[in-house]
């Protein structure tokens, strides 16, 4: 009796020594977990905070070349193909900083119009942001054509707006693109880590930009199949998200921002 009551005296100090090791633990594991919460939110309102940044600077760019266009449009004049235009083209791609190269097609799709004197009389009859319009048929419409590469080997996105002939009928379109230099420089901007990457796609899913450069070629990979980042934040409806697990276009397991950019009709 007597040595089991010792044994039970020397035990009971392991024991309280060890619920106190347990609650020690447990209690730095919910530190730890609290603060591995913490660490992530903060990334996620950072990458959110950088993704807005682009998606507010690309909505300025695609509203103001819309006014523009918009204006363009109900100018009778410029579907006289009066050669003065080409000049007065060429100033307005100087004062936009986001525009590459503006043109008026006609109705047969030749450029009869152009900021780039070595793109009159080119048939650009095939294009989305001629075809799209005229099937249309809707004066309201701005189109912005997913990505596509131009006769002069840059890889661009065309907005649109149809022209009329004073009977109404088809008289062409008044089309700009964006300048993807412009809009790299936007996405380094926001960069602020070593493997951190930024990217702006068309709605349909084609990748248009991406910084820093792609190691292989991902400009133009469609991101919209089923389970990838870029459909999941679609399909929510929602215009801003934040997911974790593997990038679709890269193939890496990380953390992504996105946010959707419209210009307003």
């Amino acid at each position: 009796m007597t040595v089991d009551r010792l044994d039970k005296q020397h035990s009971r100090p392991w024991l309280i020594f060890c619920l106190v090791v347990l609650l020690v633990g447990l209690i730095l594991l919910l530190y730890l977990l609290r603060e591995r919460n913490r660490t992530i939110a903060r990334e996620e309102d950072q990458l959110l905070r950088k993704a807005d940044i682009i998606s507010k600077n690309t909505a300025l760019n695609l509203e103001s070349l819309n006014m523009l266009l918009d204006r363009l449009q109900h100018e009778p004049m410029l579907r006289s193909a009066d050669p003065s235009y080409n000049k007065r083209f060429e100033t307005l791609v100087s004062a936009m900083p986001g525009v590459r190269t503006m043109l008026v097609l006609d109705a047969q799709g030749i450029a009869r119009i152009s900021s780039r004197i070595e793109l009159l009389g080119k048939n650009f009859s095939g294009r989305d942001y001629f075809t799209v319009p005229r099937q249309q048929n809707d004066d309201q419409l701005l189109y912005v054509s997913p990505p596509f590469s131009t006769s002069l080997n840059t890889y661009v996105i065309n907005l649109s707006r149809l022209l009329r002939n004073p009977d109404g009928s088809f008289a062409g379109v008044v089309a700009a693109s964006l300048d993807p230099d412009y809009f790299s420089t936007l996405l380094s901007s926001v960069l602020f880590a070593p493997d951190m990457v930024s990217a702006l796609a068309h709605g349909d899913g084609l990748l248009f930009l991406m910084q820093p450069g792609p190691a292989k070629p991902l400009i133009g990979k469609n991101l919209a199949v089923p389970g990838s980042f870029f459909s999941r934040h679609r399909d929510s409806g929602k215009p801003r998200t934040v997911q974790s697990g593997t990038v679709y276009a890269t193939g890496k397991r990380q953390m992504m921002a996105q946010v959707t950019s419209s210009p307003r009709r």
